[in-house]
């Protein structure tokens, strides 16, 4: 077999992997939007036990207080984005704001759910220190 043989051979198999920009935008908007079904299913409360106790005044923890901050900014961009049409959708965003706001409320989703594992971290030490 000769060299340029190899090559060629090599050329024709990476040319089985390659994805068009198009199709790769596609695929990319459709794992996005999943990504944001699989979100809105997941509908925990954050802070259901600590809410129990919010009636009693107590030093917020810095936690407490990002996500309470956090809490107002999520509500906000929901109220802004179901005021778009693109809210009913189940497609990609139209304009650019749109795609923005729909990037955003998923980064929000995200953050929500980090600040839910650091509150269970946090109770779970509460909890193991109690039983000592």
């Amino acid at each position: 077999m000769s060299l340029g043989s190899d090559e060629k051979r090599t050329r024709e198999e990476e040319s089985d992997f390659v994805v068009l920009a198009p199709d790769l935008i596609r695929i990319i908007e459709s794992s996005i939007l999943s990504f944001l079904q699989f979100m809105k299913m997941d509908k925990k409360k954050i802070g259901g036990i600590l809410n129990l106790f919010g009636s009693q005044n107590q030093m917020a923890t810095p936690l407490q207080q990002i996500q309470s901050s956090h809490e107002k900014k999520a509500m906000k961009l929901k109220e802004l984005w179901k005021r778009t049409k693109s809210y009913k959708k189940k497609s990609w965003p139209s304009t650019q704001e749109d795609t923005e706001m729909l990037l955003g409320l998923i980064d929000s989703k995200i953050v929500s759910r980090v600040l839910l594992n650091g509150e269970d971290k946090q109770r779970a030490s509460y909890f193991g220190a109690k039983k000592r």
